[in-house]
């Protein structure tokens, strides 16, 4: 004991008059030596070794600290171990290790988390940290914190697919345990802008639009998206879904139409984007845009009989709605170009060659398809018609003539 204390004096001598530091943490390890649990000496080495910065050397002597303290100066040694650890010795590693392992004594203590915490936020190892810290906050409802840190984890991941992982849990907790759709729409809308194909990010947002009528924060989510990827067929196919939520969900005619030809404008005649400003227009009753947007469906009409289908529509639309039935001539004509059996067609065409609409033209396509159908009758109507219309004497006596020879057959 008498050695003790007279090397106590040394050290002390050595440290407070000497300024030999090195000198007096030799002294303190020699009476460790002859007494291992000394705290007046593991205290005194504890503060020399951190102002020599003599880091691995102090991790000992915190353990040892450690054993020899009450179960709160324990926990505090821990905390300083698992510091040094990551601050000083750059080994975040180990740092997580020994919070683990404070945690196994008392998961509700919060210093620990926040050291942990701490390791998310600014450390190499954040994923490791996080993986320790995530089913204490879950235990303890701690639902904001641990979406707080899964946004750390966001902006430090490299692959999309990991930022896409963390969003999606972010969405679930916040629509889950916070009752927040809002914010978890968000959270999805960017898991969709990490990657713009993600089916299942377009599929949350879409249910969460769904489900809250979220539609008009949805179509300008998709406009954002599809301006910040460079594929075409992708931007097509959200500008697409965009036009179709104006036109379905919000019931924003005028928004949809302009959402659909700035389409057209970007990526050519889409058939999609075509059908719907057919239907578009068709509901604002704009007949003069309809007759545009069928012209563009037939010229790019993949079969005969869609072609026909929609120049029937064409001169429908230009007789009945813009009072155009010469437009509506040339329309049926293209139908009767196509099949000239096609009956709807050829009744009118002689309905309108009756009204007196290019009646010339229409009875000449006309009779040489009733004679050969042998439909004298119509033939007569024609006859009679193209003979309202001829000026020519010679003309005119050759369409009597077969006139006198249809009635006497």
């Amino acid at each position: 004991e008498q050695r003790i204390r007279l090397a106590k004096r040394i050290a002390t001598v050595q440290q407070q008059n000497m300024s030999d530091l090195d000198g007096a943490i030799g002294t303190y390890r020699r009476i460790l030596e002859w007494t291992p649990n000394d705290q007046m000496a593991l205290a005194a080495l504890d503060t020399l070794l951190s102002e020599t910065e003599q880091w691995h050397d102090l991790l000992p002597i915190l353990d040892q600290q450690a054993a020899l303290a009450e179960s709160e100066e324990t926990l505090v040694f821990g905390l300083r171990k698992a510091n040094v650890y990551a601050s000083e010795l750059s080994d975040a590693a180990s740092a997580i290790n020994v919070l683990r392992e404070l945690l196994a004594s008392d998961r509700n203590e919060t210093r620990v988390h926040a050291a942990l915490e701490a390791l998310v936020r600014d450390s190499g190892s954040r994923e490791d940290a996080f993986s320790v810290l995530d089913t204490v906050l879950v235990e303890r409802e701690e639902f904001e914190r641990l979406i707080v840190l899964l946004d750390v984890l966001v902006s430090h991941r490299e692959e999309a697919s990991g930022r896409i992982e963390a969003l999606h849990r972010m969405g679930s907790l916040t629509e889950e345990k916070l009752q927040d759709a809002s914010r978890a729409f968000v959270c999805f809308g960017r898991a969709l802008r990490e990657d713009p194909e993600h089916v299942g990010s377009m599929a949350e947002v879409e249910r969460l639009a769904a489900a809250n009528g979220f539609w008009e924060e949805l179509v300008t989510l998709l406009g954002n998206v599809s301006e910040e990827t460079a594929n075409p067929e992708t931007q097509q196919t959200l500008r697409l879904r965009a036009g179709e939520i104006l036109k379905d969900e919000v019931e924003d005619l005028d928004r949809a139409i302009a959402s659909y030809c700035a389409l057209l404008e970007d990526h050519g005649d889409l058939p999609a984007a075509l059908e719907a400003l057919d239907e578009l227009y068709l509901r604002a009753e704009r007949w003069a845009d309809l007759q545009g947007v069928l012209q563009l469906q037939a010229d790019t009409a993949a079969t005969a009989d869609e072609r026909v289908g929609l120049f029937m529509r064409l001169a429908e639309n230009a007789e009945h709605r813009l009072n155009n039935a010469e437009e509506a001539v040339q329309f049926y004509t293209e139908v009767f170009y196509v099949d000239a059996s096609n009956a709807a067609v050829l009744a009118q065409l002689e309905r309108l060659a009756k009204n007196g609409v290019q009646t010339e033209l229409v009875t000449g396509l006309l009779l040489p398809v009733f004679s050969e159908q042998e439909s004298w009758d119509k033939v007569h109507d024609v006859l009679e018609l193209r003979l309202g219309c001829i000026d020519d004497p010679v003309d005119r006596g050759e369409l009597l003539r077969r006139l006198g020879a249809i009635n006497l057959e």
